[in-house]
């Protein structure tokens, strides 16, 4: 019996669909964002405790899902940061930044969910237009990014701030009208202290329903030819 590998190359060869051979073929762009995906980085990225804090091997945890995404890691002299690069056909790029707390599975583990699962939708997309960056970064450590940003980083043309996402109505503010436009993604604003703020609370179909949103607005032009 044929096996998948084979199947596949043949389709290659052949320039057959791999589905019609019967090759599984990975959920691509927004079909690959799932809520699944964002509860299972949740989980590992919080560790037990009332105040649901970020997990000691979370930052590990990011970097091998960012990997898992076909992204190339980039260094940032900065600690707690994990950055990954998807290059593209120009010199400029576009930022996409995840700021966590230190507790609350909204404030620390959810923008680092929602980032890697941004990275996912752009995964067997091609070369987007853009090269696409995607930073995890501490809160507290934002400044510093700023200040002093990697200079083998190529030049931004854009920057995406993730924010608090487990509201109900999503909102892309921007973009900014400064030189390198900026847009924030936030849903409304609730005060929760870290002790109410588990994983358990959270709507992941309804978070998934948001990234979709920002995949479309955000991500798929980068992959569509200009007319």
């Amino acid at each position: 019996m044929a096996t998948a590998r084979a199947l596949l190359t043949v389709a290659m060869l052949t320039g057959c669909p791999a589905e019609r051979l019967g090759v599984p073929v990975p959920p691509r762009g927004v079909h690959a964002i799932q809520q699944e995906d964002l509860q299972r980085d949740v989980f590992h990225l919080l560790a037990d405790g009332p105040l649901h804090p970020r997990h000691p091997d979370a930052l590990a945890w990011v970097e091998q899902r960012l990997g898992q995404m076909n992204l190339e890691a980039i260094s940032v002299p900065v600690e707690g940061v994990a950055c990954a690069l998807r290059q593209g056909s120009a010199q400029q790029a576009v930022l996409f930044v995840a700021p966590h707390a230190d507790a609350g599975a909204e404030a620390t583990a959810l923008p680092d969910a929602a980032l890697i699962t941004l990275a996912k939708s752009t995964d067997g997309l091609g070369t987007p237009r853009r090269s696409l960056l995607f930073c995890s970064v501490p809160q507290a450590a934002l400044p510093d990014l700023w200040s002093s940003p990697p200079s083998s980083w190529p030049s931004l043309d854009g920057t995406v701030i993730i924010r608090g996402l487990g509201g109900n109505t999503l909102s892309i503010d921007g973009p900014s009208a400064m030189e390198s436009p900026s847009w924030e993604l936030h849903t409304e604003q609730r005060e929760l202290a870290p002790t109410e703020d588990g994983m358990e609370r959270l709507n992941y179909v309804r978070v998934a329903e948001h990234l979709r949103d920002v995949h479309a607005r955000l991500l798929a032009p980068q992959f569509t030819p200009e007319g």
